[in-house]
């Protein structure tokens, strides 16, 4: 009777569990409306930063999300457990998660004095009713009460701290005499027993915090249990230049990029002074925020929920029109590709790109780039590249024991200059 009774229960939780996932998942960062607005996920208490935690920390990740419907809306979360090519992994959650998914967001807020009205939602995570036993790769879904539907997928990692890691930037030298590409030269060293490291150990690196589909690397040479990822083309990547910036934390007093500003009963516009791709030809380094960008609010004492969105129109002076659409991209937009993220239109007669984007009040980084006929995004006609370029690279180390279901995130490393929130003044 006691088993009969147990295994009801059992039986119960797992068909309410997947009832209550949310439909139509992706496992790449994404937002599933363009109602939803500044979503960022990151270390908690910090303006910027890599979604990151280590396992059995105190350190939190936080997500903040603005919703332009205005109203409230019943949201929920969920973790998943995924290997480390982003598909789920082979364990339940009972074997990776401490508590039970499918938490309530609490937190929320009205707009106040906006002219665009939005409520904003906020949560911390591990916490007291959900949290993870597991290091590796993580996707946090936000959904609808309502009726299950997605509104927010982001991706985090877990870590343990298991390898010691040598890595630093260097110019490519296959890049030939123009010195457009960083190379990372990379080596491990284990604090713990691995038998056959060619095939236990993969590495991802990722630039500025921008999850491309760039291969795993094993180590090509193991010498005294040291890891080496001698590699060549692998670990090359393109320098880009330092991004564009736009402040616009003050409607009272814009900054020199804003041409003009103007303001309405039910709206803000704000137009940018034209820009140039050849502007950026030669290397000028100055602090950036790799991309990231911070809401902030200069005109009231609120300055949270007193910021305002605004329509910001973009402009890009063109010769003509490059071969491939073009697109103003930053973690923003999810670098060009959130729901409602379109290219630029192309004007003829003018001899300019332009295309307008909601924005709240806050300091952006930014970058233009082409849409290829693959899905990805080139920038070096619109930018152009140098290996002076200041970056962040994030190596992420996956181990997997022999006898173990799943990968483990072994090592998380940050090869660059930490973002701190620091941003340019007018």
């Amino acid at each position: 009777m006691i088993r009969s009774v147990f295994t009801f229960v059992v039986t119960f939780f797992c068909a309410a569990s997947l009832f209550s996932q949310p439909k139509d998942l992706v496992n790449y960062d994404h937002d599933y409306s363009d109602k939803i607005k500044s979503v960022i996920i990151r270390p908690a208490g910090s303006n910027t930063g890599f979604p990151v935690t280590f396992l059995n920390s105190d350190q939190p990740l936080e997500l903040v999300f603005d919703d332009l419907n205005g109203d409230f809306k019943y949201y929920k979360y969920r973790i998943v457990q995924c290997d480390a090519n982003w598909n789920p992994s082979a364990l339940t959650e009972i074997e990776y998660l401490q508590g039970f998914n499918d938490q309530e967001v609490r937190n929320y807020a009205y707009s106040v004095n906006t002219r665009v009205v939005y409520t904003q939602y906020n949560f911390t995570f591990p916490n007291d009713l959900l949290g993870v036993t597991k290091s590796g790769n993580y996707l946090i879904h936000v959904y609808s009460d309502e009726d299950n539907t997605p509104i927010i997928t982001r991706r985090f990692i877990v870590s343990d701290q298991l390898f010691g890691v040598t890595a630093s930037i260097a110019g490519d030298i296959q890049a030939g005499s123009a010195r457009e590409n960083q190379r990372i030269n990379l080596t491990l060293s284990p604090s713990v027993r691995i038998i056959d490291p060619l095939t236990q150990v993969r590495v991802a690196i990722i630039k500025n915090g921008i999850w491309e589909n760039k291969p795993l690397l094993s180590p090509r040479f193991v010498r005294n249990d040291v890891l080496t990822f001698d590699y060549v083309n692998e670990t090359s990547f393109e320098g880009g230049k330092e991004f564009r910036f736009l402040d616009i934390r003050s409607f009272r007093r814009p900054s020199f990029k804003v041409e003009n500003l103007e303001r309405y009963d039910d709206r803000t516009e704000v137009f940018l002074r034209t820009e140039r791709l050849d502007e950026k030809s030669g290397h000028i380094a100055y602090p950036d925020l790799n991309g990231s960008f911070i809401s902030q609010n200069l005109d009231n004492r609120n300055d949270i929920m007193e910021s305002d969105y605004a329509m910001v129109h973009f402009y890009l002076k063109s010769p003509g029109p490059l071969p491939n659409p073009v697109y103003v991209m930053g973690q923003f937009n999810e670098w060009g590709r959130s729901e409602g993220s379109v290219p630029m239109q192309y004007d003829s007669e003018k001899g300019y790109y332009s295309t307008t984007i909601d924005l709240k009040q806050g300091y952006y980084d930014y970058f233009y780039a082409e849409k290829m006929k693959d899905g990805s995004f080139d920038h070096t006609r619109t930018e152009g590249n140098s290996y002076e370029t200041s970056n962040n690279y994030q190596i992420i180390v996956y181990y997997k024991a022999y006898g173990e279901r799943y990968e483990r995130v072994g090592q998380y490393w940050l090869l660059g200059t930490p973002t701190s929130g620091f941003i340019k003044e007018n």
